[in-house]
């Protein structure tokens, strides 16, 4: 009987997991940043993401059904192309990525770059098409193409036309914002432009006539030089989508670049013309699209969560209390019955498993509800002391509340409750063999902070950045939204959570509440 009801569960959760992962593969499908598609093997379009019809601006229902080669999207021009790439899938074969031009609903058009691949989905076999709008790129490469030419043909005027056209090139490269730049063979500088002795934070008498070593470090003179080496010998444009550098002032910059031969009549190349660009605003809007893209996602995940499972889970949690209430009312006889087979221990371990699934619908639904706060002042060390007396703790951890009687903060009490339930059981989960956690309060400039310690494992410097970040965890059993809750609930104080670890040491929260909240 036991056995049977095991089997009977496993298949269960089989079940559920398999429909979680698809609903979450379905969410990934249709919230990736660049435009997904699905053909079959005839090349009729079967399905297609948010971002394809961005790119496109039909509506996904508009094209599905209609083959690619027909759909009008495809530009007439690639229709070759992409039938031949269409048989290379077919044989099992990917392909990409390859250029085409797309045709947008509103007459405008695109360049992208496709790459495909054969997959199988629910025993069907399709193409997943990758589309990446490259529309912006090939507009700076034209620019740069256009900078070089024109310079080509400068070199080829007499002297005095030369002088003319230098003086008005200079003008345009000196008031554009993106950092200009012309090397020799021997890549020295001679040409910058504001933009860039600005960025580096120098004068051009200390540029001009000198190579990237004398004014920036040899890792990053090495990183670049190797680029200008490969547009010498390959006398082809250098692409660099994006490059994390810090500008005279230590403050990070996105970059793009893009360099470009200059030539002579017999094809040598004299000089490589550079054109740098600082997309860093870019790329802070595209995390925060990104980011808008996965509360949405996560929003839509936590109602269905939080509908499809809360009132069973109501429902577990009656039955495994009525079991128990059973097992107390029983005969001596069948009371050691179930202790032998260990039913009083499965039940235990059923409601733990059910209470782990509530506190990940709670998170999924903290995370993407509004907060409204209810402010009241609340001694801090009594909050703690509450807390800690409500929760399990090892007997191998030991912990020390510093915090000063009257001390108080101004806060929703229901939610730093949670906040502070969050992060003290973390700070246990960090010790599995035991350790110390340690509760200290500070005033720093009209803050008033909390410190959580633990002499835990620690976490790695590289996670430091994304502890906060929503669904990155580096558990094994988690969902990744309780700290990022957290940092919801705190900065709905107008406050802050701040983050110090090192590995093997031990790692410290530090929740920081104005004195007033405002």
């Amino acid at each position: 009987m036991s056995s049977r009801c095991d089997v009977m569960t496993k298949r269960a959760n089989a079940r559920g997991e398999i429909k979680y992962s698809d609903e979450h593969l379905k969410i990934f499908f249709d919230y990736a940043p660049d435009a997904y598609y699905l053909l079959d093997s005839e090349g009729t379009l079967v399905d297609a993401n948010k971002a394809a019809e961005r790119l496109t601006g039909y509506r996904k229902e508009e094209f599905i059904g209609r083959k690619i080669v027909e759909s009008g999207i495809l530009d007439q021009g690639y229709v070759s192309k992409a039938l031949t790439l269409l048989s290379k899938n077919l044989l099992g074969e990917p392909s990409g990525p390859d250029e085409f031009i797309l045709n947008r609903r509103d007459g405008g058009r695109v360049v992208v770059e496709i790459s495909t691949y054969p997959v199988e989905v629910e025993g069907k076999k399709l193409i997943l098409g990758i589309a990446h709008d490259i529309t912006e790129r090939k507009k700076i490469e034209r620019m740069v193409r256009e900078y070089s030419e024109n310079l080509e043909r400068t070199v080829k005027q007499r002297t005095e036309d030369l002088e003319k056209t230098m003086k008005f090139l200079e003008m345009i490269i000196e008031n554009v914002p993106d950092l200009m730049y012309i090397k020799d063979k021997d890549l020295k500088y001679v040409l910058v432009n504001d933009s860039f002795c600005k960025f580096f934070g120098l004068p051009k008498d200390k540029i001009l006539g000198r190579t990237l070593y004398d004014i920036a470090s040899k890792d990053l003179a090495d990183y670049f030089t190797k680029q200008d080496m490969e547009v010498i010998e390959t006398k082809k444009i250098f692409y660099m989508p994006e490059a994390t550098l810090r500008d005279a002032s230590g403050t990070k910059r996105v970059l793009c670049t893009t360099k470009a031969p200059l030539k002579d009549e017999e094809g040598n190349v004299t000089h490589i013309i550079g054109v740098t660009r600082d997309i860093t605003e870019n790329k802070r809007m595209e995390e925060e699209l990104l980011r808008a893209e996965r509360l949405a996602a996560i929003g839509e995940t936590a109602a269905m969560v939080g509908h499809d499972l809360r009132n069973p889970l109501q429902v577990l949690m009656n039955l495994v209390y009525l079991a128990e209430e059973i097992f107390k009312s029983s005969s001596r006889e069948c009371l050691e019955i179930f202790e032998k087979h260990g039913l009083s221990d499965l039940c235990s371990r059923i409601r733990d498993q059910i209470g782990y699934m509530d506190k990940i619908v709670s998170d999924l639904q903290d995370y993407a509800r509004p907060v409204t706060l209810s402010i009241e002042e609340i001694k801090t060390k009594e909050l703690l002391d509450n807390i800690i007396e409500n929760l399990t703790i090892p007997s191998n951890i030991k912990v020390s509340n510093e915090v000063n009687e009257d001390v108080t903060i101004s806060v929703d009490k229901a939610l730093m409750t949670r906040v502070f339930i969050n992060l003290i059981t973390n700070a246990i989960q960090a010790m599995p063999t035991g350790g110390k956690i340690t509760f200290r309060v500070h005033e720093s400039e009209g803050w008033r902070c909390i410190s959580i310690s633990d002499t835990g494992v620690g976490i790695p410097k590289e996670n430091l950045d994304k502890i906060f970040t929503p669904t990155f965890t580096t558990k094994a059993k988690g969902q990744g939204f309780g700290l990022a809750v957290c940092k919801k609930f705190v900065e709905a104080h107008n406050g802050k959570i701040t983050v110090e670890s090192n590995v093997g040491e031990g790692t410290k929260f530090t929740v920081c509440i104005p004195s007033r909240v405002v």
